[in-house]
């Protein structure tokens, strides 16, 4: 439901500043690589931290502005159905191998944080979960709204969310350090 949540809200958006978004679907990586050299105007759904500075401009700068976040989501743990791999929102338990996450997304240093062994080498959240499937990871780390469609889908049988989150955090729109510099009254009125 969030993808869609993110659209509609950006096209009120549109509707109330007269700014029309032209859309690009792209790889996570990639987005973020445009961004940062200015060839897009912004991206959206963008969880906060220092390195992104780099990349784009938060509504609030320097700390994102919490209360004009897009959403707020969390990443949650996803196993094979009959593991013993668990997060008890201090810790893992019973991990036994990696723990894989899509290329490029922020989840990747909390994993790193907690000691555990990571697997960045999926561009897709069902590519991930065909890892998982597959024995090649132990667990995924996946967003709140995409573990739980994919989970409900044709692995329904196979995987199951554990319910403790690994990380709940708002996320944002980013606009490029560009389009801010260029037109700072109008990235205001669209965050």
């Amino acid at each position: 439901a969030l993808p869609i949540l993110n659209f509609e809200l950006l096209n009120e958006v549109a509707r109330r500043t007269g700014v029309e978004f032209d859309y690009q679907s792209m790889p996570w990586k990639r987005c973020l690589a445009q961004l940062k050299a200015n060839q897009v105007g912004g991206a959206f759904a963008v969880s906060f931290s220092q390195e992104r500075l780099a990349l784009g401009a938060y509504p609030g700068g320097q700390k994102a502005d919490a209360e004009r976040r897009m959403h707020v989501d969390r990443y949650l743990l996803v196993r094979r159905k009959g593991s013993r791999v668990d997060w008890d929102g201090k810790r893992f338990q019973n991990l036994d191998g990696r723990i894989g996450f899509q290329l490029g997304y922020s989840v990747g240093d909390f994993l790193r944080a907690q000691g555990a062994p990571v697997d960045e080498g999926s561009q897709r959240a069902d590519e991930l979960l065909q890892k998982l499937v597959s024995g090649r990871i132990d667990a995924a780390a996946l967003g709140g709204a995409d573990a739980v469609r994919l989970v409900r889908g044709a692995m329904a049988e196979q995987l199951e969310v554990r319910p403790v989150p690994l990380v709940e955090k708002p996320y944002y729109l980013m606009l490029s350090h560009d389009f801010v510099a260029r037109q700072p009254e109008l990235a205001e009125r669209i965050w």
